[in-house]
């Protein structure tokens, strides 16, 4: 087995590893060197050789939250945020694109759009693939 499949794995533990530590509230750490916690300022993984050098660092993204409140503050065409479903979504970009017309997108900016989004897209696979694909984050209370 070569070096950069047995690097590829070890990161794929390490970043498994690693995410289920921070859901778990622990810090990822591997003995003999092979890893380190990231510095405070990064949510990852650090990987290093056994003399310490770094061989990698693994940046973990930290999923994002909004209260409505947040998404209220992103109501117009120039930033233009959504909630559906308990998702929240910049449409900002999608707004010329929708083909139903931008006015139908341009209503749901700032506003929990579920009921709307739901009657008009529920169950549809495209819809809810091209909504997906502008998820941001999370609504919370």
């Amino acid at each position: 087995m070569n070096k950069n499949k047995i690097l590829t794995g070890l990161i794929i533990v390490l970043v498994v590893g690693g995410l289920t530590a921070i859901f778990w509230g622990g810090s990822p750490k591997v003995e003999n060197g092979q890893s380190q916690p990231a510095p405070e300022n990064n949510s990852g993984v650090i990987v290093t050789s056994e003399d310490g050098n770094i061989q990698a660092n693994i940046e973990v993204a930290t999923p994002k939250t909004f209260t409505l409140a947040d998404v209220s503050t992103h109501n117009s065409a120039s930033s233009c945020y959504t909630a559906v479903n308990g998702g929240v979504y910049d449409a900002t970009g999608f707004i010329s694109k929708h083909p139903g017309g931008e006015k139908n997108i341009l209503k749901l900016c700032g506003k929990d759009g579920s009921a709307f989004f739901n009657k008009q897209h529920g169950g549809q696979a495209k819809a809810e693939a091209a909504l997906a694909s502008l998820k941001i984050g999370t609504l919370v209370p």
